[in-house]
């Protein structure tokens, strides 16, 4: 097994947070799904690396979607899965995560995920 490649965390400046769907059933019987913030935060570098620069680069190029690279490891211990159809935030600006990147070349060491930014 290839030598584990140490997590690049002065490139990655901000702080995580993650909600993930829960689903609550109402008095009236009916199903809602919550977005419920987790117990823990994770570093992160979000490219483009503000709201502002997001913003500009979702209206030139027509996408709102940003690269979310996140250290694996939380800030209690833990090693999260973030899945499609989350939620993570970052500096305020919430983005609804569109797909988790799989990457074997890294071997562990950072996350990466593609989110669209929510206005």
């Amino acid at each position: 097994m290839p030598a584990q490649i140490p997590t690049p965390f002065h490139l990655l400046d901000k702080s995580l947070r993650v909600y993930a769907p829960q689903e609550t059933t109402e008095s009236t019987g009916a199903t809602q799904w919550n977005s419920v913030l987790q117990p823990y935060t994770l570093r992160a570098s979000v490219q483009p690396a503000s709201s502002n620069a997001s913003l500009q680069y979702g209206r030139e190029t027509n996408s709102q979607q940003v690269d979310v690279y996140f250290a694996p490891i939380a800030s209690d211990g833990s090693t999260p899965r973030i899945k499609q159809g989350w939620v993570v935030e970052a500096d305020g600006v919430r983005y609804r995560v569109q797909g988790v990147a799989r990457d074997p070349i890294l071997n562990g060491c950072i996350g990466h995920l593609v989110a669209e930014v929510q206005e």
